[in-house]
């Protein structure tokens, strides 16, 4: 497996190693969990043992266990020490435990290596005509820490191991590699909440232009509205003087009651104060449904 850009800059700065212990002593309550938790699988169709959600992810054959347990217990109290702390899964998503560094978040796995090999089976002991071949897959010992997530090497980042440099000896860059990624996730986030803003504030000022060019256009319709019913009182009363009604009290009624309409339909009516504040209410922020009411 080549070693991305991502992983390869890392092991250039200039860390203080972190011993793995030969001999399982002392261990977490992690490293406790995991034992028990992978002594209870059968191996998956990869000759892997699978831990369970509840417990860091980790997949590897029953031969390489002790190395495990050795590693993670190394690795879990050296992130403890660092001032990480670990956190359990909070959906069927999660393939398991995820480190937290400065309250974010940071999902990890380890994995041992599977290689494809074809399997000869035969029938009775003649390999040929009748031998049938199958895919196998079978463990190859090679451990490999990934950091679940996509960061700017647009994969993810996996420590593995490599001739003379094992997995062990590169637990201070793996350390380092999480600080890193906690790092790049946070900004990642806080780039992202900054984008959702920006487009919020964007739809935020739409559902303004939007409610408030609606509420001139209400407006424009009542006092065109309001400005022909004034011309029409003003013709009709024209008339009354030279065209009397036979019910002249119910004429006038009817002018009282069409210049109240007019003023009810001119929203010029009042003061600009009153005017002015239809449109500055609504410079309130506005939410969806808010919108959803003018149409």
């Amino acid at each position: 497996m080549r070693r991305n850009s991502w992983v390869s800059r890392l092991s250039l700065a200039d860390l203080e190693p972190v011993p793995v212990p030969e001999i399982l002593s002392s261990p977490h309550r992690l490293t406790l969990q995991l034992q028990k938790s992978l002594s209870l699988r059968i191996p998956d169709s990869y000759g892997r043992v699978c831990s369970s959600g509840d417990d860091i992810d980790v997949k590897v054959a029953p031969a390489s266990i002790p190395r495990v347990l050795l590693f993670m217990d190394a690795f879990v109290k050296s992130s403890e020490a660092h001032g990480f702390a670990f956190a359990s899964r909070v959906s069927d998503y999660d393939s398991g435990m995820s480190t937290v560094i400065k309250r974010q978040k940071v999902h990890i796995s380890i994995l041992e290596e599977s290689n494809r090999v074809t399997a000869i089976r035969s029938k009775g002991r003649l390999r040929a005509p009748s031998a049938q071949s199958r895919t196998e897959f079978r463990p190859t010992g090679r451990l490999c820490f990934r950091i679940r997530e996509f960061l700017s090497a647009r994969q993810e980042p996996t420590f593995a191991d490599r001739p003379g440099h094992p997995l062990e000896c590169q637990l201070s860059v793996i350390l380092h590699g999480l600080s890193t990624a906690a790092l790049e996730l946070r900004e990642k986030a806080e780039k992202m909440e900054t984008e959702r803003r920006a487009e919020e504030e964007l739809a935020q000022q739409h559902r303004l232009a939007v409610t408030r060019f609606r509420r001139l256009n209400d407006h424009l319709e009542g006092w065109t509205k309001a400005e022909a019913l004034r011309r029409l009182i003003a013709h009709v009363e024209r008339k009354m003087g030279s065209e009397a009604p036979a019910d002249p009290s119910y004429g006038r009624g009817w002018l009282d009651w069409a210049r109240t309409e007019a003023t009810n339909l001119d929203p010029t009516s009042g003061s600009l104060d009153e005017f002015f504040d239809h449109y500055q209410t609504i410079d309130r922020p506005i939410l969806p449904d808010d919108f959803d009411d003018d149409l």
